[in-house]
């Protein structure tokens, strides 16, 4: 059918739903239609549809339609345009009926207006205020359905993280739960539909799943069975979580660009690097290899429109500060990571301050854990401050309560 549809002397259109594609069909214009506006083209398709005289993406205008149309406008950029609907027009279907009053001549000649007013805009990312503002469907930013959201409820409201944003995640010390936090945090998001891929410096694949069974089944990370791993593999049905770890690559410059290569051919939706100065940190010019690959994670985010979370180390403390909070300064590394960065998150738990040697603790740490928004552009409605529970034998981190171990599952 795309074979067919497809002309290279002629422009295709690409619609969001069959009806949107009889109409321009009815009118003799070629077009094609995507299932939905989540739908990711896959690459072969791509390579199809360029083989067009030119694209033009004529999806709904609502926030989801609009979104996945700019999305669209660029991954194919080259010869691709985007139509922008009149005010109070969804779709060309209504565009027809409302607009065009039935007629399909007029629908030729008005679309035609459209598409010369679409080729003035030849690029994306280069905007209209008035237009942009005259089209803007969502401006509560808060319930916008593509941002990060947190699996516990004080987290969530800290900031509003949108794609095209890039988050660093750190802690006071060293082992507090930076990838555990960062693993409960992308794997809510992969349930909620996004594709994650999470890339993983120190953690192998059997290290990494064996933290995502605990948390998902609830048992001891240190007593997992095989039967554990199937019964945790159905609970993630119709989970797109991808996890990459090559131990051959030791720089960053590779590691992005094997990460880069996966966002293209997965489509992907959350990018999470743990962590960057496994790859920056003792190179005789770490700062300024730190600070350009932040800036080319920036880049990827907003090319790709990724929610990009970095992990972070801190810096090494004076013997006087060990143990206490972070200030945004206290970021290992370049000015850079906490400048590019769109929120900071800081975690600090404790020292065990209580030793009994009959019962000596499991991990050196309190298992209450304080997280703190260091720094953000854009923030949300509640606090900068609040408090988890860190579980340590199940690998992940669950709201305060004065329950030893809460009931549920926090995803």
């Amino acid at each position: 059918m795309l074979k067919e549809t497809v002309d290279p002397l002629a422009p295709v259109f690409l619609t969001e739903g069959e009806f949107d594609t009889l109409i321009f069909e009815q009118a003799n214009m070629r077009a094609v239609s995507l299932p939905s506006a989540t739908y990711k083209i896959p690459p072969k398709l791509k390579d199809r549809l360029i083989e067009a005289d030119y694209i033009v993406l004529a999806g709904d205008s609502d926030q989801v339609g609009s979104e996945c149309m700019n999305r669209l406008w660029n991954d194919f950029q080259q010869n691709t345009y985007l139509l922008i609907w009149p005010p109070g027009i969804k779709d060309a279907n209504q565009f027809y009926l409302d607009f065009c009053k039935r007629s399909v001549e007029k629908f030729k000649i008005e679309i035609q207006r459209l598409v010369e007013e679409a080729k003035s805009t030849p690029i994306p990312f280069i905007h209209s205020l008035q237009e942009s503002l005259m089209t803007m469907t969502q401006t509560n930013l808060a319930d916008h359905p593509k941002r990060l959201r947190a699996p516990w409820k004080q987290v969530d409201t800290m900031a509003i993280l949108l794609p095209g944003s890039v988050t660093v995640i750190t802690t006071t010390n060293t082992k507090q739960g930076k990838t555990c936090f960062t693993k409960d945090l992308t794997l809510h998001n992969a349930f909620r539909g996004d594709i994650v891929l999470n890339y993983g410096a120190e953690l192998s694949i059997d290290e990494f799943k064996n933290m995502i069974a605990a948390g998902l089944l609830r048992k001891d990370r240190n007593h997992l069975t095989a039967k554990d791993g199937q019964e945790a593999a159905k609970l993630l049905a119709g989970v797109k979580y991808y996890y990459g770890n090559n131990p051959t690559l030791t720089t960053i410059g590779p590691v992005l660009d094997l990460m880069e290569s996966a966002v293209r051919r997965l489509s992907v939706d959350v990018l999470v690097l743990d962590h960057i100065h496994f790859y920056t940190s003792g190179s005789k010019d770490s700062t300024t290899i730190e600070s350009e690959a932040m800036q080319r994670l920036k880049l990827m985010a907003g090319k790709y429109q990724l929610k990009v979370i970095v992990v972070a180390q801190p810096r090494k403390s004076k013997q006087e500060n060990k143990g206490k909070e972070l200030h945004v300064t206290d970021v290992k590394g370049s000015e850079a990571l906490a400048s590019s960065a769109d929120a900071i998150f800081s975690l600090h738990r404790d020292y065990v301050k209580i030793m009994d040697p009959e019962n000596p603790p499991s991990d050196a740490y309190e298992p209450r854990t304080q997280v703190k928004l260091l720094g953000v552009r854009s923030k949300g409605d509640g606090p900068a401050f609040c408090e988890l529970m860190f579980l340590g034998k199940y690998a992940s981190f669950v709201e305060f309560t004065h329950q030893e171990e809460p009931l549920g599952n926090v995803f």
